[in-house]
């Protein structure tokens, strides 16, 4: 628009365009991404993370039921839940090699879900509540899943594990006998992501910090010269 002196007047009008909003915008707009960046790299970092605590865990539970397991617990103790010297065998053994190491709790369940044995004791006898892990087991699938342990191990409320349910065979050509499930403290995953995450968040806003910096200045001469009058 042209004044009536003929020069052409490119003052900004209206509160949106004044340059104290526009800083505040900006500002605005540069938090929200350093937001979402912190998000994402927090969520490709858990991911990450509990991906690979997840392939140890079942590696360890495959180890276990695969290599210990058959040594501890004849084929035909699945029949029905453990009692007496047997049982107290089978603690004895699991105390001491197989709760170690993070290692909260474990099961072996039948093929029909009855748990056989458990660390737990009050769990023997009892019917799983997870059938679609059994039964992909007893497939001959390992599965691994965060869960809850609750009041069912580790510290505080709700713990947080890794479980990990892996086929119990005796000879490579028979099929499982049952199911070996063990829970893992979800603590050493917990603490990784800290350390992975605080510091590429750390870094990530640095960056932004540096970037807003830089930009300042020159967003604000620009709306500096664009509220001039020029010819």
């Amino acid at each position: 628009l042209r004044a009536p002196n003929g020069r052409l007047d490119l003052k900004l009008t209206g509160t949106d365009a004044r340059p104290p909003r526009v800083m505040r915008a900006f500002a605005i707009y540069m938090g929200l991404a350093l937001i979402l960046a912190a998000l994402l790299i927090l969520f490709l970092v858990r991911h990450n993370v509990e991906e690979n605590s997840k392939k140890k865990v079942a590696d360890h539970a495959a180890f276990v039921s695969s290599g210990v397991i058959p040594k501890l617990l004849p084929a035909e103790s699945w029949n029905k839940p453990l009692s007496g010297e047997t049982l107290n065998e089978i603690d004895r053994a699991v105390n001491a090699e197989l709760l170690t190491d993070g290692v909260l709790k474990v099961k072996l369940y039948a093929p029909d879900g009855t748990v056989v044995y458990s660390s737990d004791r009050a769990l023997i006898g009892t019917k799983t509540d997870e059938p679609a892990n059994i039964k992909k087991a007893m497939a001959g699938s390992e599965v691994t899943d965060v869960t809850s342990v609750n009041n069912e191990g580790g510290q505080g409320e709700d713990t947080k594990a890794i479980e990990a349910y892996t086929p119990v065979s005796y000879s490579a050509d028979s099929k499982p006998a049952g199911v070996f499930e063990l829970y893992n403290d979800y603590g050493q995953a917990a603490g990784s992501i800290r350390q992975q995450a605080l510091p590429l968040a750390g870094a990530v806003l640095l960056i932004f910090l540096l970037l807003y910096l830089a930009l300042f200045p020159v967003l604000r001469r620009t709306t500096r010269q664009l509220s001039y009058t020029n010819d």
